[in-house]
């Protein structure tokens, strides 16, 4: 298969923040496999050291980029504008863009002997074209949610034109197909991280207790939720709170947080970008993980999340035990702390149970990480089959 090529489609899904394109170009670079990574734009200054050695290609033009960054700044200005317009602006922008990008990408697609669509936006950009859908492999990551904004039976035509699909789990591959009432050949492919990357680190020993929340400033993460339990907690002096990462989009809420934030010696807010290297070393230095998400209710983006969720991947290979509301039976014993409501009361009663276990849930959260979150051995199985089909 090393003679073949490969196009790896991302159009929107952010290559440099998604673990899941982490894994798939480190995998299939150290593998030795001939491959393009095909991309709407990248963001040189965030972009990974992988990608300086590998062949990219933007479909997006500058002005492109331009109308959708600059003006949509001005277009968000409170009072300025509502958000049904900005809403009728993204979404002209975003079909201008997709019907540039598979002009683009008709020019040079058929050089490529597969195609990995990462996302809904992918292979719908990819079907505009004439490449054969009998030779792409459909990467899902946002589960059957991310197809409401495309014709119903369109979608699930080209659904079962794709050689095969990948989803994180299989009760997300079973909702795809029941949504679609499809009968779809799956992969499966957590949101994972490559065990090279991740360096085990030194038992913890710190008699202060680190809790952080790395990944989107959102309402779904529970931050405002985080801050007031923590405010409450009887240990400030031994307990730091660390919020990290970043916030597209999300300025006013940050800015939330920030405020409620601000007579806390102890909570330190972190937006810096980090490269891998540099965010593993980060999280080691932590103890516990944050992973609290919203009421599945919302829809089936957040049913299912144990193998969905890049931060939990992330913490488990720093070592860290991790603090979260997901109900499933595997989160019941280290390195997990399950609680059901985020209360000042819950939290102290974990931090005090890790305290008096810290050895354990490092070790568990390694053990966890390699069997469920170690990325080439699921990699491995899809490449084979793609593999098996090009002997076919």
């Amino acid at each position: 298969m090393q003679n073949k090529k490969i196009g790896i489609l991302s159009f929107y899904y952010p290559v440099e923040t998604s673990p899941t394109i982490k894994s798939i170009i480190s995998y299939i670079t150290e593998c030795g496999y001939n491959f393009d990574l095909i991309v709407e734009h990248l963001d040189k200054e965030k972009s990974l050291d992988v990608l300086k050695s590998i062949n990219i290609k933007q479909l997006t033009p500058v002005w492109i980029c331009f109308l959708k960054v600059k003006l949509l700044k001005l277009l968000r200005i409170p009072l300025l504008f509502s958000n049904r317009i900005v809403n009728f602006y993204l979404k002209i922008v975003s079909r201008v863009e997709k019907r540039i990008g598979a002009k683009k990408l008709k020019k040079f697609v058929n050089d490529y002997d597969w195609v990995f669509c990462i996302e809904a936006t992918s292979l719908i950009t990819l079907s505009m074209t004439d490449y054969s859908l009998a030779r792409t492999i459909y990467f899902s990551l946002e589960c059957e949610q991310i197809f409401l904004q495309y014709e119903y039976e369109y979608v699930r035509s080209i659904l079962t034109k794709c050689l095969f699909c990948v989803t994180q789990s299989e009760k997300r591959g079973e909702g795809l197909n029941n949504y679609f009432k499809v009968d779809l050949n799956y992969e499966y492919l957590p949101v994972s991280r490559s065990p090279i990357v991740a360096k085990q680190i030194a038992e913890k020993k710190n008699k202060n207790i680190k809790l952080i929340y790395s990944g989107y400033f959102a309402p779904w993460a529970c931050l405002k939720e985080v801050v007031n339990a923590y405010s409450l907690l009887n240990d400030h002096e031994n307990i730091t709170l660390i919020l990290q990462g970043h916030y597209p989009g999300k300025e006013d809420y940050l800015r939330e947080i920030i405020s409620l934030t601000k007579k806390y010696n102890r909570i330190q807010i972190d937006t810096n970008f980090y490269n891998d290297e540099e965010h593993f070393e980060y999280l080691s230095n932590c103890n516990i993980g944050i992973a609290f998400y919203k009421s599945p209710t919302d829809g089936p983006n957040w049913e299912n999340m144990l193998f969905s969720s890049g931060k939990i991947a992330n913490y488990l290979w720093a070592g860290l035990g991790i603090l979260t509301n997901i109900k499933d039976p595997a989160l019941s014993q280290p390195p997990f702390l399950y609680i059901e409501d985020i209360t000042h009361q819950n939290i102290q009663q974990c931090v005090e149970f890790y305290k008096e276990n810290m050895h354990l849930f490092q070790k568990e959260a390694y053990k966890f990480a390699n069997k469920y979150y170690n990325s080439y051995k699921f990699l491995d199985v899809i490449l084979k089959k793609v593999e098996n089909e090009l002997e076919n």
